[in-house]
């Protein structure tokens, strides 16, 4: 039964594949390298592969402990980026330009490698890690940028999700993981743990709902193709069961992701209040301004009161006020250790490397993307992480007024991967799916175009064209070339930015 239940699900999987290139006739073969490294990112390093017996959480040396099979599996990844960023005469001085900040963060890590106990490591870990930006150039160099991140996403989703079930479903040895110390049965799919698997689910529900409401709101276009609805419902079914997390296997209480079910609400939440507010966008900046103010009035209200806002939140999550262990356990530990090197950090990449002293859970992440950025980065990395969180929103504001609904979901996307960091840690880490997702949206902005396909070079998948597409009164081939010729005048300075 189980091998029948594998054959079924790769054909699952090879449909879902062919909606996908039905639904993305435009684009170049070079997408793959993109494809390939998000899908790394959504699952286990292909060391873990090769390791017997169950999983455990916490065991092993987790996603950053490196290994030559992955070392060689993302360089060859990188290359052939580079080799196809070439190829499309990619306007580097205008890349770096467009993303100031996120390339100033990236010296500065490159930097505080100097002030590294373990150099050599923490200079590998930066080549994955700012080799993510090169693999959002590859997207962004697309003729349809728009429409190479939603295939991305797809292709990563259509591939985790069916696989997930398949191995907690009939393959629990490796679907599902226990605890180290409490014995807890989580559900962990082809994923490391269940938060990754959590991050991979809300991100699908997330996707699915944006894509249902951008179809209906778009006057022409935006159809599923055949087959793609009835398919994408049943991952979400799929998604669903693996979200709720398991019941048996000796489980005695919630073993779900609380993290990323917070995270999908609170996306949802901020993408339908833009899509009410839809004609008020203008105020946009101060909004947000207006809402960091009044949550620093209401956390430190709430302080002064004996309790905080993580007390209030983690009993609806069915989390204790603790947040399993990280504030007084993990977080406890880790900052007076901050403390003691508050400007610089000591060094990226270095921290996790070597045991913590007087920290008795087994853990390789502070659980909280800032205190690691804080640990290895200091008060300077902080600053940067800042910096570009602000440039992404600018560069999603900015794009209100011609794409309301990528700019909304990229808008949306800000919040939830800033808030997922409060409880976990993905800032900054080249093997977790949210990290490479925000690279992507933080780079890929059509109006700064700054290259250009030659199909001559990067063949387009032309056997995926449907008869619409490939129709000779076709538009949008036209609009899109249009388009880039408008992006590469702007990169190469033939005219003036508006």
């Amino acid at each position: 039964m189980p091998y029948i239940a594998l054959v079924v699900c790769l054909i699952f999987v090879a449909k879902l594949w062919k909606v996908d290139r039905a639904a993305s006739p435009g684009l170049s073969k070079a997408l793959w390298v993109p494809t390939l490294w998000f899908l790394y990112s959504a699952t286990r390093p292909l060391n873990e592969w090769f390791q017997g017996g169950q999983f455990i959480e916490g065991g092993g040396g987790g996603v950053e402990s490196g290994n030559v099979l992955d070392r060689y599996f993302l360089s060859i990844l990188l290359v052939i980026g580079l080799v196809i960023l070439n190829k499309r005469r990619i306007n580097w001085p205008q890349t770096i330009k467009n993303n100031a900040w996120l390339f100033a963060l990236f010296f500065f890590m490159l930097v505080s490698i100097l002030w590294s106990d373990f150099p050599y490591v923490s200079l590998k870990r930066w080549v994955r890690t700012a080799g993510t930006s090169i693999i959002a150039l590859v997207v962004l160099s697309e003729g349809d940028p728009y429409e190479a991140m939603h295939a991305i996403l797809r292709r990563t989703i259509y591939v985790v999700i069916p696989l997930s079930m398949l191995f907690v479903k009939y393959f629990p040895v490796l679907g599902v993981g226990f605890g180290r110390w409490s014995g807890q049965p989580y559900y962990l799919g082809v994923t490391l743990n269940k938060n990754s698997l959590g991050e991979v689910c809300a991100i699908w529900m997330y996707l699915y709902i944006w894509t249902l409401v951008w179809r209906r709101d778009k006057k022409e276009g935006a159809q599923a193709v055949r087959g793609q609805t009835v398919c994408e419902l049943i991952l979400v079914l799929m998604t669903l069961y693996l979200m709720k997390g398991p019941s048996g296997y000796g489980a005695t209480g919630a073993s779900y992701s609380a993290t990323s079910i917070a995270v999908l609400v609170m996306g949802l939440g901020i993408f339908f209040t833009l899509r009410h507010f839809k004609a008020r966008l203008a105020q946009l900046g101060r909004w947000a301004a207006m809402a960091l103010v009044g949550y620093a009035v209401v956390a430190v209200a709430m302080n002064m009161l004996g309790t905080s806002l993580i007390s209030v939140v983690a009993p609806v999550l069915g989390r204790d006020a603790t947040l399993t262990n990280r504030t007084d356990v993990i977080w406890d530990v880790l900052l007076p250790i901050a403390w003691q090197h508050p400007v610089l950090g000591l060094g990226y990449g270095s921290f996790w490397i070597k045991p913590v002293p007087n920290l008795t859970y087994a853990a390789n992440e502070a659980h909280n993307g800032y205190l690691d950025v804080f640990l290895e980065q200091g008060v300077v990395g902080l600053i940067l992480v800042a910096l570009v969180a602000v440039m992404y929103f600018r560069k999603a504001r900015n794009e209100f007024p011609d794409n309301f609904h990528w700019a909304a979901f990229r808008m949306s996307y800000l919040v939830m991967f800033l808030f997922h960091n409060w409880t976990e840690a993905t800032l900054l880490r080249s093997t977790e799916l949210l990290w490479n997702i925000f690279v992507l949206f933080t780079v890929v902005y059509p109006k700064e175009w700054t290259g250009r396909v030659d199909d001559r070079l990067i063949p387009v998948e032309e056997e995926a064209l449907s008869p619409v597409a490939a129709a000779p009164t076709a538009s949008p081939a036209r609009e899109t070339i249009s388009a880039l010729d408008s992006g590469m005048a702007n990169a190469l300075g033939l005219q003036d930015e508006s």
